[in-house]
Order: structure tokens, then sequence, then C-alpha cells
């Protein structure tokens, strides 16, 4: 089984994971998959967080809106299967940042421990 890392934006943590099932490390039972580089990692999120109201998010440099509740970074091989992703801890410790969304009159924005970011 592949190592990962698990991506909590409420507790601010990321923590290497044994990944059996992504779904599992995140609660639910639908995941996507959101690819931030050209090397083949991706992480995987709750396909109906946004659905389910979260309040915290994170912003992995190389993707370009946050991603609601809890997410699994992993690489993928030539036949998609998980493996070990390319980056390290320390890469997504300066990379990912947690924060909450809120809307400044009809502006909706990330509002991150190191960014302001507003969406599109």
């Amino acid at each position: 089984m592949p190592k990962g890392y698990l991506v909590d934006p409420t507790e601010r943590t990321i923590t290497q994971v044994d990944v059996v099932r992504p779904a599992d490390l995140i609660g639910c039972s639908t995941i996507t998959a959101s690819a931030f580089n050209d090397a083949g990692d991706v992480v995987y999120v709750d396909d109906e967080g946004l659905l389910k109201g979260p309040t915290d998010f994170f912003l992995i440099e190389g993707y370009p809106q946050p991603l609601a509740g809890k997410g699994v970074v992993v690489g993928t091989d030539d036949e998609g299967d998980d493996v070990e992703p390319s980056v390290s801890l320390e890469w997504l410790q300066e990379n990912i940042d947690c924060g909450c969304i809120v809307k400044m009159g009809n502006v909706i924005m990330f509002m991150g421990e190191r960014h302001r970011k507003p969406i599109e």
C-alpha cells in the first residue's frame, strides 16, 4: 500500500498515512481526484464536500481553486493506480494554505493564513 498525506484543514495538519481507501481517510463515500502537478500527483477530496457545507478549505499550489474538507495526496502511475506522491511533506507544508470562504460584497474570497484569493 502506498504512503500518502492526509490534509485536514480544520486541524490545519498534514500527516503521512497508508493509503488503502482514500474515501475512508476522508470520511466519505465518493471521491474526486484533482491533479495539481505534471508528475501525476493528485489530491482526493469528497465529491459531495461542497454540498455538506464545510467551513474549512485548503488551497494547494498548482490547483486553481480551494478544496473543501479533508484531502488525501497521492501519486499515480501510468495505469492510474495510486503510488507514493512525488511531493514531500515539507513541500506540502510550504504549499498548502488552510482557510475558509467568505463573501465580501459581490466577491467570494478564500481567506487563508498566507493567501487572500478571489474565487472565480
